[in-house]
């Protein structure tokens, strides 16, 4: 995904900030053991695992682009939100 060409040209990471950044991603994650199981959650079915995947984490937030999973707005108490929502309430906490 980081080598998507629209990355590299918005972005222009080097291999050494790539390879930092996914370093960072794999310390800091919580990794779920795939306990859960959604469907017909959202819209598209591909999306369902997200919704899985934070419900076994307990997390808060789901951040995210895609309207399947946005257009939800929040499911048990997660809330769903853009990447510039999140921030935001990131910032005011």
């Amino acid at each position: 995904m980081l080598h998507y060409p629209h990355i590299i040209k918005r972005f222009t990471p080097s291999e050494d900030d790539i390879n930092e950044f996914i370093g960072l991603i794999v310390e800091k994650a919580l990794i779920t053991e795939g306990l859960y199981s959604a469907e017909g959650i959202t819209e598209d079915p591909a999306d369902d695992m997200f919704i899985a995947c934070a419900l076994e984490a307990e997390t808060d937030y789901i951040v995210a682009r895609d309207p399947h999973l946005r257009n939800l707005e929040h499911f048990h108490g997660i809330q769903i939100v853009d990447v510039t929502t999140f921030i935001k309430k990131v910032k005011e906490k």
